[in-house]
This record gives structure tokens, sequence and C-alpha cells, in this order.
């Protein structure tokens, strides 16, 4: 997990401004057929 994390921090420019998910786009995410299969072979 570490190394995920490594791996965006990596890739951010801290110059510019982040932009976060609103929630709906948050549940989206999390509600996704792939991501509900990713969580149910683990």
């Amino acid at each position: 997990m570490i190394d995920c994390f490594l791996e965006v921090l990596l890739r951010i420019n801290f110059e510019d401004e982040l932009k976060y998910l609103s929630q709906p786009q948050e549940n989206e995410l999390l509600n996704w057929d792939a991501e509900i299969y990713r969580q149910s072979i683990h």
C-alpha cells in the first residue's frame, strides 16, 4: 500500500491546486462494477 501511495505522491505537482472528488463522484467510483468485483476477489 505504501508503494501505491508513493507512486501517487511522485506524480503530484505540488505547485498546482489539487482537485478533490465530490461525495457523489466518490460514491460512483466505489459502487462501480469493476470496483465491486475487485473487492470481492480479495
